[in-house]
């Protein structure tokens, strides 16, 4: 089967001429052998060439050189502007096409790019990465191209579930990955060409999308090629990765209006680090690193109604959704620090105004 076709790609990826592959035209409007039969070897830049064709149907094969179990094949009609020429697989390294009446008579000519995808890349696993970006509560943007720009705090904490294959269900997940004080989660995916359901939220919880809307999913490989796919099941997306490809996925999170996610980061430093926070540039800063386990509780300044607790995780953060324009207290547990450790400011006292909003404890060496 020819593999997917995302020419932008391919042609940057593979790259590398096929010297010496040897192709076959067949004319498929005569019965027997062709009038232009012969066969044709590919020269150093990897270009076979025929000339003569007339407006009738052809079949295209590779012969020895490029027959492969997955390949890829991009047809142009070289006019202006350019267009594509329809092509349709007859079979492994095998294709027909017709030629337009219209393109014989403008004497222009015909461009078949030929992919081969080797079997030490067919036989690579692909990844995919999600970067998640917070926009603010009930966030209604003027377009898609907003969210790029109003966007642009990543979404600590947020739980992926990835369900590999075409019989994928959200309800039985086959990795979780959370993402981290960058926004960031990766999944390794299966050997070859995946089908990959990936939905946001804990898998079977009363509310697997943890209240979020799914404002806007962009796929790509790079900055080069985007990746198509389906929403499916609410907030989630269904999507095609193939064979040693590296898929990007920008996922923008709208949480529900009236609270917002507010994430809280516990960190050990050597040395007083200073002002700290994501928005300062490079975070956690040097010297820090994100401790483990750490019981954070959260409570109304005013009166001091618990507003929501949890424990950081690996990288050393969670995340409560609080009420907007909330006063809070924050605290971390001093049983749960490291020990040797304190922190340089505990309580915590801050406002969730802005999706910026956010609690950093510096523990320092005692």
């Amino acid at each position: 089967m020819p593999a997917r076709l995302r020419r932008g790609a391919y042609e940057t990826d593979c790259a590398e001429p096929l010297p010496g592959a040897v192709f076959a035209l067949d004319d498929l409007a005569i019965d027997g052998p062709s009038d232009i039969a012969d066969n044709r070897t590919a020269d150093a830049r990897g270009v076979a060439l025929w000339e003569g064709l007339g407006a009738k149907p052809y079949a295209l094969a590779a012969v020895t050189g490029a027959e492969a179990e997955q390949y890829a094949v991009s047809c142009t009609i070289e006019a202006d502007p350019l267009r594509p020429l329809d092509v349709t697989d007859t079979g492994r390294g095998a294709l027909r096409f017709e030629v337009p009446a219209a393109v014989v008579a403008a004497d222009d000519d015909l461009f078949c790019d030929w992919y081969v995808i080797p079997g030490s890349v067919r036989e690579a696993a692909g990844s995919l990465t999600i970067e998640a970006r917070r926009c603010v509560a009930g966030y209604a943007p003027l377009d898609e191209t907003t969210y790029a720009e109003d966007g642009t705090h990543p979404a600590t904490g947020v739980k992926f579930n990835a369900t590999f294959g075409a019989a994928a269900n959200a309800a039985a997940p086959d990795a979780t990955v959370s993402t981290d004080l960058a926004g960031v989660a990766r999944f390794e995916l299966p050997i070859g060409e995946t089908e990959v359901l990936l939905v946001e939220g804990a898998a079977g919880a009363p509310d697997p999308f943890g209240g979020n809307e799914l404002g806007l999913v962009f796929c790509a490989i790079g900055e080069r090629e985007e990746v198509p796919f389906d929403y499916v099941q609410g907030d989630g997306i269904l999507l095609g990765v193939a064979a040693g490809e590296a898929v990007t996925c920008t996922w923008y999170v709208v949480p529900p209006a009236g609270t917002q996610p507010f994430p809280v980061y516990a960190l050990v430093c050597d040395q007083d680090p200073g002002q700290v926070g994501t928005a300062r540039g490079d975070f956690p800063p040097a010297g820090c690193a994100g401790a483990v386990g750490v019981a954070i509780l959260v409570e109304a300044a005013e009166n001091g109604d618990d507003l929501g607790a949890c424990t950081t995780g690996d990288d050393g953060s969670c995340v409560i959704d609080l009420p907007r324009g909330a006063s809070v207290l924050v605290s971390d547990g001093p049983a749960s620090i490291p020990p040797g450790f304190e922190a340089r400011q505990n309580p915590i006292e801050t406002r969730v105004v802005t999706e910026f909003a956010e609690a950093v404890f510096v523990n320092l060496p005692v």
